[in-house]
């Protein structure tokens, strides 16, 4: 049925070429669609279509017949994108290397960028506080049990004036509202709920450090838009992060599911200011540099025509 109404919008619009993101289910259904009208594919993938935890159950390719169902989607495909070097490997384990192509995701720079927000600071009652933020879906692999752990950490340590400021939602919300209660830091610690996109920037610009504690990513486009608004971030030493994080330059990166480690960075970034502007200005010259949205959008153009050059 899917399948059906894309190939009908693909004939009323007079399409030239699909593009499909994720490899299912919409890599798969785009893949039928090309078989019946002969129009090219391409295909992203960015994370839970091709990546595998099985440890925490993680993954499409782990339920029943999906690994057949991906593979097929990319073999398909005219064309693969992927947003970072570890998604390039997964993927090259399931299709031909010839059709990869790595092209990042990008930030708008003039929606994300260095700029106060004290009106925002009040409205949340974080005035002379340091905020420590993360934005994710509050899933299996998101790792912010760690956070909330090393969090405690700090506060245990004597850590004064600081907050804990944690975006997003997903079905692990009420275990972390439970933690931070069983923990006895729920005043620090504030759940900002799914936030909308508008928000994102004006958040990112009252942090003074972003942390995304993943325990698997293929890229971190939350903390790449920390980075564009000049934020040291810290991150873990997993997947699409690696390409983003330069330990020490833009941030720090620790070992994954170790709330030690992370406290001992956010302890260090946090006392030292001067190291926080430093590596905030290096981040927001990284992006610059390697996620402009602006860049990525020229690609896209390239390798459509690229593409269509190949099929006709």
């Amino acid at each position: 049925m899917y399948a059906c109404e894309v190939e009908e919008i693909a004939k009323r619009c007079d399409i030239d070429l699909l593009h499909a993101h994720f490899a299912y289910p919409a890599g798969f259904t785009a893949a039928i669609v090309k078989k019946r009208l002969g129009r090219p594919l391409v295909v992203t993938v960015h994370g839970y279509d091709v990546l595998v935890d099985e440890r925490r159950r993680y993954g499409i390719r782990l339920k029943r017949d999906f690994e057949r169902a991906v593979k097929s989607a990319l073999d398909a495909a005219d064309r693969v994108i992927v947003n970072s070097t570890y998604l390039y490997e997964t993927a090259s384990s399931l299709t031909s290397d010839e059709k990869l192509i790595l092209i990042p995701q990008g930030v708008d720079l003039r929606r994300f960028k260095p700029r106060r927000d004290e009106k925002l600071r009040r409205e949340l009652g974080l005035q002379d506080k340091l905020v420590i933020f993360t934005l994710k879906e509050h899933n299996r692999i998101s790792g912010i049990e760690y956070l909330i752990l090393a969090f405690k950490k700090l506060v245990n340590g004597g850590i004064r004036d600081t907050v804990l400021l944690i975006g997003g939602s997903g079905p692990l919300t009420p275990l972390y509202e439970k933690l931070v209660h069983k923990l006895g830091i729920a005043s620090l610690v504030k759940f900002t709920g799914k936030l909308p996109r508008s928000l994102v920037p004006r958040y990112m610009n009252i942090i003074d450090v972003y942390v995304q504690p993943s325990l698997l990513e293929g890229f971190g486009l939350a903390l790449t838009e920390a980075m564009a608004c000049a934020k040291p971030v810290i991150a873990s030493r997993v997947g699409g992060l690696i390409d983003q994080v330069v330990d020490g330059y833009n941030g720090l990166l620790v070992e994954p599911a170790r709330p030690e480690a992370l406290a001992d960075a956010l302890c260090y970034v946090l006392e030292n200011p001067s190291e926080r502007s430093r590596m905030g200005l290096n981040a927001r010259r990284i992006v610059e540099e390697m996620f402009d949205l602006s860049v990525r959008v020229r690609r896209l153009v390239e390798l459509y025509r690229e593409v269509l050059g190949d099929c006709y």
